[in-house]
């Protein structure tokens, strides 16, 4: 059975990004200062690990060029799986549970995250067996996407879905599912119409989380950050896009 707590949408839940759904930022090509072995080095472990066509596109985000994915999720068709454990549990994050958070996901920013609650975004903690599991973030208005390097702005009756994680530890219990489900039913009766979402090609599991939840391909996000200006635009199939990209 799952719990949930949901505060009204689209106000701050404590005083002070999303899905994607999986949503992944690509691992630039080089972690380390720019040295011959260095490139070398990671080169090599890309093109193990992920094979030429992702070796390539990461050099080309190296060198300014990035796309991704855009996808849409239509809320009025969506089929909730009710999939999550019994022990399972959902809620909104707030200043009580802001520690669970931050235990949970490492790389996570206690400025960061209250900033982000502060304009608005909401934050959905999932807990199994009373221990912090799942996060999601969504945005219904100005949200920023740190791997194009660009603010985008959700179309009415949109929300964006961004950094959903699953600790190592509760893999396979079907948690982004059971999340996704809880997320769909406050965006409904709230009136929203659809979940958008961007996910780079390269990131597999986020791709089959996307397709699997019902999310459809209906686009691609681009930037060429090559000179002066930066150049950012989006192509979808859609007569109008669902999510719109500013300076």
């Amino acid at each position: 059975m799952l719990h949930t707590r949901t505060p009204p949408l689209g106000t701050p839940v404590c005083p002070n990004q999303m899905v994607q759904l999986v949503e992944s930022s690509v691992v630039p090509v080089l972690d380390t200062p720019w040295t011959l072995r260095a490139v070398v080095e990671r080169g090599r472990e890309v093109l193990r690990q992920e094979g030429v066509k992702s070796l390539w596109f990461r050099t080309l985000g190296e060198l300014g060029y990035r796309r991704a994915m855009l996808f849409e999720l239509d809320l009025a068709t969506y089929q909730q799986s009710e999939a999550a454990p019994a022990s399972a549990r959902f809620e909104l994050l707030s200043p009580s549970n802001l520690e669970d958070l931050l235990g949970l996901v490492q790389q996570c920013d206690e400025r960061e995250a209250t900033r982000r609650l502060a304009a608005g975004h909401v934050c959905m903690l999932g807990y199994v067996k009373g221990r912090p599991a799942y996060s999601s973030w969504l945005a219904t208005g100005p949200v920023r996407i740190d791997f194009l390097g660009v603010q985008a702005v959700p179309s009415p009756g949109s929300a964006y879905s961004y950094e959903l994680y699953v600790g190592p530890a509760f893999r396979g219990l079907s948690l982004a599912t059971a999340g996704l489900d809880v997320r769909v039913r406050i965006l409904r009766d709230r009136g929203f119409k659809r979940f958008v979402s961007i996910v780079v090609p390269e990131n597999q599991a986020g791709l089959r989380h996307a397709l699997a939840g019902g999310f459809q391909p209906i686009g691609w996000v681009y930037c060429l950050d090559v000179g002066s200006p930066k150049r950012c635009w989006v192509r979808s199939s859609l007569a109008s896009t669902p999510l719109q990209l500013v300076r």
